[in-house]
């Protein structure tokens, strides 16, 4: 069903499980003008309209109407393109309502009960602009209203929900050819093996660190001053200072499962330690990630999707070059890593908190790492 012209008005329309995925150029949902590009259906009781007019001057927008019916909470509009579970999406749009009823988008799979809440709008006739990010649990992404009754409206317009994608400035999955770890980037940050030997985990390949090994990573280099660090780890080793995971030289940033302090995980800019809490040394695999985020001038650490403790300073505007390690200090000789790492990857961004959420629990799934 394609969206209706603005004298017409569809209700009652129920999603086929089996619609294609519809995309427009780079996006699930793509259409300022909000008219037939994208396909709109309706389910729940209500009408949708496409009028003239909206705050982005792209000439329509859409507006869903409750009608009478038993059907509670009145959702609205329903995308028919699907997404990809697990992705993690940036949405954005304009949305306003008739005063009364308040705004609310979801995922559903409209196969089944299940629907996650991912964003809420205020009962507002004003056109407000929204952007939030989510990671998909289910196929659909759907707009409306929780508190709508009859006769009561929300509308959006200039509607776009794009996947979350990161370029990493380097990528290492733990899988060796010879003493060489490839770097999958475009970047050719190939590293050397020193000591460290490849095992085969539930996280796939993995090499093993036994507190003499490191890798040689020398030659990575980014002046972007804000980074990113992911890693899948394993370590039971008892709690011990100074265990770097990566270290680099030219403006000296140490990323450490122990810091200073033993047992506390943390990091070094080259004048000052700062640690975020206990480092998770129970023998389990754990996702990783540091935030290094030179604008706001502060460092925060996600274990398996989840803050550890409250973002600390960074104010050194780091640059990474000169000697660096995995596994080890930068000179390969000192502040050695014991334990299982599966893969490291570094981006010269911060990455969002759906991101996060969507790693951690790729990392999860089953045969995820087979291609490792």
């Amino acid at each position: 069903m394609r969206w209706p012209t603005k004298s017409q008005s569809v209700s009652h329309v129920r999603l086929s499980p089996i619609n294609p995925r519809v995309t427009y150029g780079p996006t699930v949902i793509l259409n300022g003008e909000m008219t037939t590009t994208t396909y709109w259906l309706v389910f729940e009781d209500c009408t949708l309209e496409s009028r003239l007019g909206g705050p982005s001057g792209l000439g329509r927008y859409i507006r869903a109407t409750k009608i009478a019916g038993a059907h509670i909470p009145p959702w609205g509009m329903l995308n028919a393109g699907a997404l990809d579970v697990g992705t993690p999406y940036r949405c954005t749009g304009y949305y306003r309502t008739d005063g009364s009823a308040s705004a609310r988008i979801i995922t559903s799979d409209r196969i089944t009960p299940t629907k996650t809440t991912v964003w809420n709008g205020i009962a507002t006739t004003d056109w407000t602009y929204f952007e939030f990010e989510f990671t998909a649990a289910d196929i659909y992404l759907v707009f409306g209203s929780p508190s709508a009754t009859n006769g009561e409206y929300v509308e959006f317009d200039d509607v776009a929900a794009d996947p979350i994608i990161y370029t990493p400035r380097a990528l290492w999955h733990m899988k060796p050819s010879g003493i060489i770890i490839p770097d999958l980037s475009d970047n050719s940050n190939d590293g050397t093996i020193i000591g460290a030997t490849q095992v085969n985990t539930s996280m796939g390949s993995a090499l093993y660190f036994d507190g003499a090994s490191s890798i040689d990573i020398t030659g990575i280099a980014s002046t972007n001053k804000s980074y990113t660090f992911s890693t899948w780890v394993k370590s039971s080793l008892a709690a011990s200072p100074l265990d770097y995971l990566f270290d680099c030289g030219t403006d000296r940033l140490a990323v450490a499962f122990y810091g200073i302090t033993a047992g506390k995980i943390g990091y070094y800019d080259g004048a000052s330690w700062y640690e975020w809490g206990d480092a998770p040394n129970d023998g389990l695999w754990h996702h990783l990630v540091y935030l290094f985020d030179d604008d706001n001038s502060e460092a925060s650490l996600y274990i398996d999707a989840e803050q550890l403790g409250t973002a600390l300073t960074y104010s050194a505007s780091i640059d990474i070059g000169g000697a660096a390690a995995i596994g080890s200090s930068r000179l390969l000789n000192a502040n050695f890593f014991t334990g299982y790492i599966a893969s490291l990857s570094i981006y010269d961004e911060v990455v969002s908190t759906a991101w996060i959420t969507a790693e951690y629990e790729r990392g999860l799934a089953a045969g995820w790492h087979t291609d490792w």
